[in-house]
């Protein structure tokens, strides 16, 4: 029944692992009191991740950077995307070492579940794609995700 920071108590777990889920699709778009993390925390994600893509001193990188060939991605663009934080930070590295790390991090976890571009298709229904138009669209326009407000799921077979 003791609340973690950014968590709210037990009790909210319980009820969420009671959702289906659809409910829980729709509780996490539109922060219902239903979720079991405080709203202003998922808010304040949103907000950093807006603010640090203009901020000179961060590395900013998409989920998409990181899914290769297998994912519907490049395995171009994701070894680039770890090449670009190693000398970010100014780590030396090797090739062969690179390649060994990105052919044994791909799928399984909880990051990539199935690491597969798109994927929001198969869980989205109309709702829930209106309800994020309304809430969120300001930041998939902003974060190059999408170009207008008509946005929609047009064939689930591309997946």
């Amino acid at each position: 029944g003791y609340e973690w920071p950014g968590f709210k108590p037990i009790d909210r777990y319980e009820r969420w692992l009671e959702m289906n889920n659809d409910e829980q699709l729709t509780a996490l778009i539109t922060l219902s009191s239903d979720i079991p993390y405080y709203e202003m925390n998922i808010i304040n994600n949103f907000f950093y991740a807006d603010l640090y893509l203009d901020y000179p001193q961060a590395i900013v990188t998409r989920f998409e950077d990181w899914i290769g060939d297998l994912g519907g991605g490049s395995n171009k663009i994701r070894k680039e995307t770890l090449k670009k934080i190693l000398i970010f930070f100014e780590w030396e590295f090797e090739e062969s070492l690179i390649d060994n790390a990105l052919e044994k991090s791909f799928g399984g976890s909880l990051t990539y579940n199935v690491g597969k571009i798109g994927r929001w298709k198969e869980a989205f229904s109309e709702e829930h794609i209106n309800l994020f138009k309304e809430k969120w669209n300001y930041y998939l326009l902003k974060w190059g995700y999408e170009q207008d407000l008509n946005w929609d799921i047009t064939d689930k077979n591309e997946l």
